[in-house]
């Protein structure tokens, strides 16, 4: 059975279809128009110099290169470390196929960013020493409260996990009494009286001054090692 025909009926139908797509033509052209401001502001140096709200920038990221080329950017920054030479060109070959905008937006993007220190928990952990004061038997200030200084500004490191390389900051103290230096692994004076082990194990391994890996990633290898010689002869790995 047919339904009848409602005039009324198609009447409303039609202006919500004409509502509707009148809506969605204003808010295209907001985008636009808030696409256009964007590019044109992130072109300008001046915006290097002003004083953005985390959330002003993100509007202003977003209607640039999207949500997903935002969190695509700072994904790929994260995985990149700083002391990287011509890091921002390593940074746009990770996330040219994600973000469709020019390398040179890309690098303005990244330059934007770091000068307002507003990536997403840019380093993801701190590596430290596990003392608060000189553990040195033969030092005046030995569990002396204060003992311990900073050694040098914090450098930038890679730490390799299960989930993927990590960003971190890495933190160096010396103290004040024996000048003994206590990095995230070891302690000591390394030209003169060597170095030692802290008593407790660390979390990560140190692969160099630069990269560290964690214990579950090390034991997979070495598990991955045992189970490959039974497949393989072992000069041949």
């Amino acid at each position: 059975m047919r339904p009848r025909y409602d005039p009324e009926l198609a009447q409303a139908m039609a202006k919500r279809r004409k509502k509707h797509v009148d809506l969605k033509d204003e808010l295209e052209e907001v985008v636009s128009k808030t696409t256009d401001i964007a590019v044109s502001l992130l072109s300008s140096d001046d915006i290097l110099q002003c004083t953005l709200s985390e959330k002003a920038l993100e509007v202003l990221l977003i209607a640039t290169v999207g949500l997903e080329g935002l969190l695509n950017l700072q994904h790929a920054m994260s995985m990149v470390p700083q002391n990287v030479p011509d890091r921002s060109t390593r940074i746009v070959s990770l996330v040219t196929e994600q973000v469709q905008v020019s390398p040179d937006r890309i690098k303005r993007c990244i330059q934007l960013i770091e000068k307002l220190h507003v990536v997403e928990d840019h380093y993801q952990r701190s590596l430290s020493p596990p003392v608060s004061c000189c553990i040195n038997e033969k030092c005046h200030m030995q569990g002396k409260s204060g003992s311990l200084v900073k050694h040098h500004d914090p450098t930038t490191v890679t730490v390799y996990t299960l989930a993927g390389p990590e960003v971190a900051m890495k933190q160096a103290l010396k103290c004040k009494g024996c000048s003994f230096i206590y990095n995230y692994s070891m302690y000591g004076k390394k030209l003169t009286e060597g170095e030692r082990y802290y008593s407790t194990e660390r979390d990560l391994l140190e692969v160099s001054d630069t990269s560290y890996c964690e214990r579950e990633l090390f034991e997979f290898f070495c598990s991955l090692r045992y189970a490959l010689t039974d497949v393989f002869p072992l000069h041949v790995l």
